[in-house]
């Protein structure tokens, strides 16, 4: 007969492995002793509490706030080591360090196996990557949900970002953002936005690359002007312009958004309307010039790039201008641009003035500490000085030097 497993053995083996995992926490527990980061009736309380939340994650009846509620309580325990790590002036990363943040994983970790299609458990996991610093997990995580989840935009988009901004890697985010367009180019404009703004960002990265190495023009990356930004335009070397080249990609991935026409890029109520009258060709025209007109003002947005954005502001009055969102794009992108322009004015004001500010403070400092040195010396002076006088006197009055005191 096939043994027949009893409540009782289920809760016994589920207590066996609570009890594995909390003896696994004594080496933990022990150096925040040792260390005195933590008081003995606290250390009791948080060997209490992970116990319980140990026991309700491995129940049959076990939720994923359950799963939450303790990684929660674990970050919070990070920041407050944190604090009194830096409070006590320990700068050194200990085992316990590590064991905590691996900890935190670990739970995150086994509440994504249990509800793999759960897209906000992977979400939360890829945001304690980011807060941890656990940089290598991170492009695991966001690797096993791209597996799991290849029709979310928002995955897609967030693992180009991170390649891009954190790793710098232009190669590895335009893979996985045309990867992503490849199986939901009809269906997301988001993916298709967030293609054309990583060609913008890429296209601006070489701009300045290039002016920093001398070769283009010194309008490339000169001397910023009263906005706060280098010339527009840029003549290379042999006299052709620089940034035709670099325009090329990012008006290639226009046409192709224009052609692609994604389902989610017109508004309900146009969709609505061009469904109602059954032409098919004014719906996908009217995606079409919506997705056009977003990218449009991204373009406009965007420092240097105004032969870009008139080039593409030309393409799309050629092919949707009869469109409404096409003629409010093309009528209000100078306006954009202007006030993009207006605001990153302002933002380079007030970094330069906080520039200016930290400056003074150390200036100040500075200055402090030299005043502070000065009056050390002066009166490291006035002593020597009033000991000269009196080791003189002693020896007129006397005929002699006077003994040291202290023989």
């Amino acid at each position: 007969a096939w043994p027949v497993s009893s409540p009782s053995a289920a809760r016994g083996a589920m207590a066996d492995r609570v009890r594995k995992l909390m003896e696994e926490m004594v080496p933990e527990i022990d150096e925040y002793r040792r260390r005195g980061l933590y008081s003995e009736p606290e250390l009791r309380a948080l060997v209490k509490r992970r116990e319980r939340f140990e026991l309700l994650c491995h129940g049959r009846m076990a939720q994923r706030v359950d799963f939450v509620s303790y990684a929660q309580h674990e970050l919070r325990l990070h920041a407050l080591h944190k604090l009194r790590k830096r409070r006590l002036g320990v700068k050194k990363r200990t085992q316990a360090d590590t064991a905590r943040v691996r900890r935190i994983h670990f739970i995150l970790e086994r509440a994504c196996r249990k509800w793999k299609g759960d897209k906000s458990l992977w979400a939360t996991w890829a945001d304690v990557c980011e807060k941890t610093r656990s940089h290598s997990r991170l492009q695991r995580v966001l690797a096993r949900a791209l597996q799991l989840h290849p029709r979310e935009p928002a995955l897609w988009i967030r693992a180009a970002a991170w390649e891009w901004e954190q790793r710098g890697s232009a190669t590895n985010a335009r893979a996985l953002l045309q990867r992503g367009l490849r199986l939901l180019g009809d269906e997301s404009g988001e993916l298709w936005a967030a293609y054309f703004q990583f060609e913008l960002s890429f296209r601006l990265t070489l701009l300045r690359r290039r002016g920093a190495l001398g070769l283009a023009s010194s309008k490339v990356a000169g001397p910023s002007t009263e906005g706060g930004e280098g010339t527009e335009e840029a003549e290379a070397p042999n006299g052709g312009s620089t940034e035709e080249g670099l325009d090329a990609i990012a008006r290639i991935a226009f046409t192709a958004a224009l052609d692609a026409a994604p389902a989610d890029a017109a508004p309900p109520a146009v969709a609505t309307a061009a469904t109602a009258a059954a032409s098919a060709p004014a719906l996908f025209a009217a995606r079409s010039a919506a997705i056009g007109a977003r990218l449009l003002r991204l373009a406009a947005a965007q420092p240097k790039a105004s032969s870009l954005t008139r080039a593409i502001a030309e393409e799309l009055r050629e092919r949707h201008a009869g469109t409404p969102a096409a003629a409010l794009a093309l009528a209000t992108y100078a306006l954009d641009a202007e006030l993009a322009r207006a605001r990153r004015k302002v933002l380079n004001e007030r970094k330069r003035d906080e520039k200016v500010q930290r400056r003074e403070g150390e200036g100040s400092n500075a200055a402090r500490a030299d005043d502070d040195d000065d009056e050390d010396e002066e009166v490291t002076r006035g002593g020597r000085m009033a000991d000269g006088d009196d080791d003189g006197d002693d020896e007129e009055e006397g005929g002699a030097p006077a003994p040291h005191r202290g023989l």
